[in-house]
């Protein structure tokens, strides 16, 4: 016989079960009424959809107050399995899914879920409600230990899905069912399942299988259907998958104005299982060229905080790239920042691009203004060429042509967890600062620089080749980049590609 995921897909027909038990017989632990209404208010229902369409739906339970839910990898496919011989671990996992909390029930709420984790081998996931401020109901996690055959348990969950809802595009009662441990399978002497008799359905995967004293000692994973055969997730194994600590972070919004301004960063560290030493946090900025700077983060009304300027300013001057033509010859090399006037605008040799002094006088800025005018106080100036100083007279030049240093245009976060003096944990974003000026289109595709695509309200789809070369299409261009000038790290969606000072975040295909 073939086991099945305990995941609802679509369903032939109606599957009929025996009726579940109505009494408790543990002796001991938390009353049957006070178990049941725990575990009912911290299960919810898991929708998955691909677009607008409902791919499947399974069941999930809170483990954190802030908002921490288990289920199954399994549940956030991103299409059925064909066939029993397709492998559910080649399958695309849906980034975001829905979690509905108390359905059917007049606090009924739908919250969108972000994906946190997964975990292949133990075919289990995390998820994280988002945006809201409250405390949710959560269960705790059990032992193993003294688990036994014949032991009664509780399993909560949805099984079919939207099927058993009373009103049609509604959503169902949470199913309650009583069954018994009928096995727990070994693998090298260490518990792989555990086998429960409990009726248990598709959509019913990923709920959580409760003892005596209210505690999860299982996760409902897979199942014979109609043959009282079915299968949970030892709690042995969800410990071990929730051991490193979540990690909570939303990086402020940075803009060209105010990024060397000191700003608060704020995350809160979520120890799933109880630490055995406080968390210590750190907050790693990385800003290109300028290096690390750490900041220890000081913990405040259960958030860690620290001030810290997410672009440091330049020591010293600004210095800029200049080149000189002259009727006989030309002079390349690095000049000071210095003001003069163009007409009667006053501006910096930085702001610059291009400046033509014949007649008439044309100035081109980075910005993309023109300017027209006579020069004033550019004159003469130190040139640094080949560890030498050379004093030119600018305003007698041809043509000057500048070339300012790189702006910082993203800033990366990452933040560290440790205890009792460890690593238990990390967390690594990065963020675009509004407002800074891109270089143009054709000078840097001359350049053979990456251009990271403008942003645009038209979804964008990348591509990754696979072949000697890294080769990324997107908005219509192509840029090629051998393997040795690129370097690849993993983000919360897919990989990030850094080329040259630039940054471009590959993921899931979008539009």
């Amino acid at each position: 016989m073939k086991l099945r995921p305990l995941l609802t897909g679509l369903v032939a027909g109606l599957l009929l079960a025996n009726a579940p038990r109505t009494t408790w017989c543990g002796e001991t632990g938390l009353a049957l009424k006070d178990r049941v209404a725990l575990c009912k208010a911290a299960t919810a229902l898991v929708e998955v959809a691909q677009g607008s369409r409902v791919q499947g739906t399974g069941s999930a339970f809170c483990v954190h107050e802030a908002g921490l839910f288990v289920t199954n990898r399994h549940v956030l496919l991103t299409r059925r399995p064909r066939s029993p011989r397709d492998d559910m671990r080649k399958i695309p996992l849906v980034k975001r899914a829905t979690l509905v909390l108390s359905p059917s029930e007049a606090a009924q709420q739908e919250v969108k879920a972000e994906v946190l984790r997964v975990s292949d081998d133990f075919d289990l996931a995390l998820l994280r409600a988002e945006g809201m401020d409250r405390v949710f109901s959560r269960l705790t996690l059990g032992s193993v230990d003294d688990l036994m055959e014949t032991a009664e348990v509780l399993a909560f969950g949805f099984p079919f899905g939207k099927a058993l809802a009373v009103n049609r595009d509604s959503y169902p009662s949470i199913s309650v069912n009583a069954g018994r441990i009928t096995s727990l399978r070994r693998k090298e002497g260490v518990l792989d399942k555990i086998q429960v008799d409990v009726v248990l359905n598709p959509g019913n995967s990923g709920g959580p299988v409760l003892d005596a004293q209210g505690k999860v000692i299982g996760v409902v994973v897979s199942g014979i259907v109609g043959m009282g055969v079915n299968f949970a997730i030892p709690v042995s194994k969800v410990r071990r998958f929730l051991s490193r600590p979540e990690i909570l972070f939303t990086p402020p919004p940075l803009k060209q104005a105010t990024q060397h301004l000191p700003v608060e960063f704020r995350a809160r560290v979520v120890s799933l299982l109880s630490p055995r030493a406080p968390m210590i946090l750190e907050l790693i900025l990385e800003t290109g060229d300028s290096g690390r700077h750490r900041y220890d983060m000081t913990l405040q009304d259960g958030v860690h905080r620290v001030i810290a300027t997410p672009v440091p300013r330049a020591k010293g001057p600004l210095v800029v790239r200049l080149t000189a033509t002259y009727s006989d010859g030309e002079v390349n090399g690095d000049v000071e920042d210095r003001c003069f006037r163009i007409g009667e605008r006053q501006v910096k040799l930085s702001e610059i691009r291009s400046l033509k002094l014949g007649a008439p006088l044309k100035a081109e800025l980075h910005s993309g203004d023109t300017l027209r005018g006579a020069v004033v106080d550019l004159g003469v100036v130190p040139i640094a060429v080949g560890g030498q100083w050379l004093r030119c007279k600018l305003d007698r030049a041809r043509e000057i042509d500048v070339v300012r240093p790189e702006e910082v245009d993203a800033v990366t976060f990452t933040i560290v967890a440790r205890s009792a003096g460890k690593e238990a944990g990390r967390l690594t974003a990065s963020v675009y600062i509004e407002g800074v000026a891109r270089e143009p289109v054709y000078p840097a595709m001359a350049q053979g620089r990456f251009l990271r695509p403008s942003r645009s309200a038209t979804p964008t789809s990348y591509l990754q080749m696979v072949s000697s070369k890294g080769d990324w299409i997107g908005q219509g261009q192509t840029y090629s980049y051998d393997g040795a000038q690129l370097q690849v790290r993993r983000n919360s969606r897919g990989v990030t590609v850094m080329v040259d000072g630039w940054h471009a975040d590959f993921g899931a295909p979008m539009g």
